[in-house]
């Protein structure tokens, strides 16, 4: 069989693994699948002819089946999600002292690797980047699969790496991980989550990433609720999060991954156009993320 074609049985098998299908069964021909989505509010057939010639254009079977969902209703947008939300900081001053062309090369270079460094598509596993101007989210389709240990790690891995690159970059980001829905359909975005997470983003006093309370109860309703487990070792830690009222609580963050602690990252790593002194309470804030173990 080449290696674009696949046995109706295992379509069956891919189409099953999508939270929101209900039932999957092979006609008694042979020739097809007819499919029942959540609840019975779609239902449709798919030949294994049709299937296979998508195959043969996409190459990812998972992806294959995340399209042809996506037609139905059920599958508009991303249910009980985690979104990762990073705002550049200083981006105004940096554009307006470098110019537009500069600062445009300089971007496509560093988004790039972010966006290689945040996007997954490989079976049950599917993230989303967007990169917007100043801002950068990172989804997770949750209609490919639903919450579970292993999707989660990538996930949260992906957001470290995201803020590592970008300081790396002279890039400094800050951001929070929300919880709850997300649909977009060409320039429309519509997303709990995205609010979710831009809320607490503003509300932080460092270069750092918060996991904001939704995102918890969020990750313990789908039975996750020790994020301080070996699964997360390097990307989550549980600390001191630091607030514009100028409280502190202790709760759970983004640490940038793989980056060795340096008591010179100030110098190293923030850009000229950063406020030193405006910035003083951020940069503080963020020794513990960037200049302790």
């Amino acid at each position: 069989m080449s290696d674009y074609q696949l046995p109706i049985d295992v379509w069956e098998k891919i189409f099953t693994r999508f939270p929101q299908v209900e039932h999957v069964k092979i006609e008694s021909s042979g020739g097809g699948l007819n499919i029942i989505v959540t609840a019975g509010r779609a239902k449709f057939r798919k030949t294994v002819e049709e299937l296979n010639k998508d195959l043969f254009m996409e190459r990812d079977p998972c992806e294959v089946a995340s399209l042809v969902l996506k037609e139905y209703p059920a599958f508009d947008c991303y249910r009980n999600t985690l979104l990762g939300y990073f705002d550049i900081i200083g981006y105004s001053n940096y554009l307006c002292e470098m110019g537009m062309k500069k600062v445009t090369e300089k971007m496509k270079v560093i988004m790039v690797g972010i966006k290689n460094a945040a996007k997954a598509n490989l079976g049950k596993l599917k993230i989303d980047p967007l990169i917007w101007s100043d801002s950068i989210i990172v989804v997770l389709d949750t209609n490919r699969h639903s919450l579970c240990p292993e999707t989660v790690k990538w996930f949260f891995s992906g957001c470290s790496e995201v803020m590592r690159i970008a300081m790396k970059a002279f890039v400094p980001l800050r951001g929070a991980i929300g919880g709850g829905d997300f649909y977009k359909e060409g320039e429309i975005v519509v997303s709990t989550a995205l609010v979710d997470a831009v809320h607490y983003e503003k509300q932080q006093e460092w270069l750092g990433a918060v996991l904001t309370p939704k995102a918890v109860e969020v990750l313990r309703s789908a039975g996750i609720a020790d994020l301080s487990s070996n699964d997360f070792d390097g990307f989550i830690r549980f600390g001191k999060i630091p607030w514009k009222n100028e409280e502190e609580t202790d709760w759970y963050y983004v640490k940038p991954y793989m980056m060795p602690p340096d008591p010179d990252w100030v110098k190293k790593y923030l850009p000229p156009y950063f406020d030193i002194v405006k910035g003083a309470k951020k940069i503080a804030n963020s020794h513990r993320l960037y200049g302790e173990p």
